[in-house]
Protein backbone atom coordinates (compact mmCIF):
# COMPACT_ATOMS: atom_id res chain seq x y z
CA UNK A 1 0.00 0.00 0.00
CA UNK A 2 1.27 3.44 -0.89
CA UNK A 3 0.82 6.08 1.79
CA UNK A 4 0.47 9.56 0.36
CA UNK A 5 -0.27 11.46 3.56
CA UNK A 6 0.40 10.29 7.02
CA UNK A 7 -2.37 7.89 8.01
CA UNK A 8 -4.14 7.99 4.62
CA UNK A 9 -3.73 6.02 1.41
CA UNK A 10 -5.06 6.74 -2.01
CA UNK A 11 -5.98 3.71 -4.11
CA UNK A 12 -5.73 5.73 -7.29
CA UNK A 13 -1.97 5.93 -6.83
CA UNK A 14 -1.81 2.19 -6.22
CA UNK A 15 -3.59 1.56 -9.52
CA UNK A 16 -1.34 4.00 -11.34
CA UNK A 17 1.72 2.12 -10.09
CA UNK A 18 0.21 -1.25 -11.12
CA UNK A 19 -0.83 -0.02 -14.57
CA UNK A 20 2.56 1.62 -15.12
CA UNK A 21 4.32 -1.63 -14.25
CA UNK A 22 2.12 -3.57 -16.68
CA UNK A 23 2.66 -1.04 -19.49
CA UNK A 24 6.42 -0.94 -18.95
CA UNK A 25 6.61 -4.72 -18.72
CA UNK A 26 4.56 -5.06 -21.91
CA UNK A 27 6.82 -2.55 -23.64
CA UNK A 28 9.85 -4.60 -22.68
CA UNK A 29 8.19 -7.71 -24.08
CA UNK A 30 7.33 -5.96 -27.34
CA UNK A 31 10.89 -4.69 -27.64
CA UNK A 32 12.22 -8.25 -27.33
CA UNK A 33 9.96 -9.54 -30.11
CA UNK A 34 11.22 -7.53 -33.05
CA UNK A 35 10.55 -10.36 -35.55
CA UNK A 36 6.95 -10.07 -36.79
CA UNK A 37 6.59 -13.89 -36.68
CA UNK A 38 7.10 -13.74 -32.92
CA UNK A 39 4.21 -11.31 -32.34
CA UNK A 40 1.76 -14.18 -32.27
CA UNK A 41 3.49 -15.38 -29.08
CA UNK A 42 2.46 -12.28 -27.16
CA UNK A 43 -0.95 -11.60 -28.70
CA UNK A 44 -3.74 -11.76 -26.12
CA UNK A 45 -6.21 -12.85 -28.77
CA UNK A 46 -3.82 -15.26 -30.48
CA UNK A 47 -5.88 -18.36 -29.74
CA UNK A 48 -9.15 -16.69 -30.71
CA UNK A 49 -8.23 -15.07 -34.01
CA UNK A 50 -5.29 -17.06 -35.33
CA UNK A 51 -6.06 -18.63 -38.68
CA UNK A 52 -4.76 -22.10 -39.18
CA UNK A 53 -3.28 -22.84 -42.60
CA UNK A 54 -5.21 -25.18 -44.89
CA UNK A 55 -3.19 -28.35 -45.37
CA UNK A 56 -5.84 -30.12 -47.46
CA UNK A 57 -5.08 -28.43 -50.82
CA UNK A 58 -2.32 -30.42 -52.56
CA UNK A 59 -1.63 -27.52 -54.97
CA UNK A 60 -1.25 -24.81 -52.32
CA UNK A 61 2.26 -23.32 -52.05
CA UNK A 62 3.60 -23.66 -48.48
CA UNK A 63 6.07 -21.18 -47.02
CA UNK A 64 8.96 -22.30 -44.81
CA UNK A 65 7.07 -20.96 -41.79
CA UNK A 66 3.90 -22.92 -42.65
CA UNK A 67 5.89 -26.09 -43.23
CA UNK A 68 7.60 -25.74 -39.86
CA UNK A 69 4.33 -24.90 -38.11
CA UNK A 70 2.85 -28.11 -39.51
CA UNK A 71 5.92 -30.12 -38.50
CA UNK A 72 5.77 -28.79 -34.93
CA UNK A 73 2.01 -29.17 -34.52
CA UNK A 74 0.35 -32.01 -32.65
CA UNK A 75 -1.58 -34.68 -34.51
CA UNK A 76 -4.07 -37.36 -33.55
CA UNK A 77 -2.10 -40.61 -33.79
CA UNK A 78 -5.12 -42.89 -33.97
CA UNK A 79 -6.78 -40.84 -36.73
CA UNK A 80 -3.63 -40.37 -38.83
CA UNK A 81 -2.10 -43.83 -38.39
CA UNK A 82 -1.11 -45.30 -41.82
CA UNK A 83 -2.32 -42.19 -43.71
CA UNK A 84 -0.41 -40.98 -46.75
CA UNK A 85 -1.26 -37.45 -47.93
CA UNK A 86 0.06 -34.50 -49.93
CA UNK A 87 -0.30 -31.32 -47.86
CA UNK A 88 0.78 -28.84 -50.54
CA UNK A 89 3.84 -27.70 -52.45
CA UNK A 90 7.05 -26.21 -51.10
CA UNK A 91 9.24 -24.36 -53.60
CA UNK A 92 7.15 -26.00 -56.33
CA UNK A 93 7.69 -29.58 -55.10
CA UNK A 94 4.88 -31.70 -53.65
CA UNK A 95 5.18 -32.37 -49.91
CA UNK A 96 4.11 -35.88 -48.92
CA UNK A 97 3.32 -36.78 -45.32
CA UNK A 98 3.14 -40.38 -44.21
CA UNK A 99 2.21 -41.71 -40.78
CA UNK A 100 3.85 -45.11 -40.34
CA UNK A 101 3.22 -47.23 -37.28
CA UNK A 102 4.17 -50.68 -36.12
CA UNK A 103 4.22 -52.84 -33.04
CA UNK A 104 2.18 -50.75 -30.57
CA UNK A 105 -0.28 -48.68 -32.60
CA UNK A 106 -1.43 -45.98 -32.49
CA UNK A 107 1.04 -45.04 -29.74
CA UNK A 108 4.09 -45.45 -32.01
CA UNK A 109 2.64 -43.55 -34.98
CA UNK A 110 5.13 -41.03 -36.32
CA UNK A 111 4.84 -38.33 -38.98
CA UNK A 112 7.31 -38.16 -41.88
CA UNK A 113 7.25 -34.90 -43.85
CA UNK A 114 9.22 -35.12 -47.09
CA UNK A 115 9.32 -34.16 -50.74
CA UNK A 116 7.41 -36.49 -53.04
CA UNK A 117 10.39 -37.26 -55.30
CA UNK A 118 12.88 -40.08 -55.84
CA UNK A 119 16.06 -39.86 -53.81
CA UNK A 120 18.04 -39.40 -57.05
CA UNK A 121 16.02 -36.28 -57.96
CA UNK A 122 16.31 -34.69 -54.53
CA UNK A 123 19.18 -32.32 -55.34
CA UNK A 124 17.21 -30.91 -58.29
CA UNK A 125 14.35 -29.89 -55.96
CA UNK A 126 16.53 -28.15 -53.37
CA UNK A 127 15.89 -30.90 -50.84
CA UNK A 128 18.38 -32.83 -48.73
CA UNK A 129 18.68 -36.61 -48.62
CA UNK A 130 18.74 -37.75 -45.00
CA UNK A 131 18.15 -41.01 -43.14
CA UNK A 132 15.78 -41.48 -40.20
CA UNK A 133 14.50 -44.51 -38.29
CA UNK A 134 11.02 -45.69 -39.36
CA UNK A 135 8.98 -48.22 -37.35
CA UNK A 136 8.84 -51.64 -39.09
CA UNK A 137 7.43 -54.66 -37.27
CA UNK A 138 8.88 -54.72 -33.78
CA UNK A 139 11.96 -52.74 -34.81
CA UNK A 140 13.10 -49.43 -36.23
CA UNK A 141 14.68 -49.48 -39.68
CA UNK A 142 16.76 -46.72 -41.29
CA UNK A 143 15.20 -45.22 -44.42
CA UNK A 144 16.32 -42.41 -46.72
CA UNK A 145 14.00 -39.58 -47.73
CA UNK A 146 14.27 -36.28 -49.55
CA UNK A 147 13.52 -33.66 -46.88
CA UNK A 148 12.79 -29.95 -47.37
CA UNK A 149 15.70 -27.82 -46.11
CA UNK A 150 13.64 -26.13 -43.33
CA UNK A 151 12.84 -29.56 -41.86
CA UNK A 152 16.54 -30.50 -41.79
CA UNK A 153 17.86 -27.11 -40.65
CA UNK A 154 15.40 -26.99 -37.72
CA UNK A 155 16.16 -30.54 -36.54
CA UNK A 156 12.60 -31.79 -36.77
CA UNK A 157 13.92 -35.37 -36.83
CA UNK A 158 16.95 -37.14 -35.40
CA UNK A 159 18.87 -37.72 -38.60
CA UNK A 160 21.37 -40.53 -38.86
CA UNK A 161 24.87 -39.72 -40.00
CA UNK A 162 25.70 -41.52 -43.23
CA UNK A 163 29.17 -42.53 -44.32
Amino acid sequence: MIIIKKGKSNWRYVWIVIISAVVLGGGALIYQYTNIEDWEKISIFHFLVKEKPDYTDPNRELSDKELLRYARSNFNKSEMMFENIIIGRHNGTAVRVTFPCSDICPGNTMRVIRYDVDIFECNNTGGLVKTIFIPRGIALMPEEFCFPKPIVENNIYEFLETL
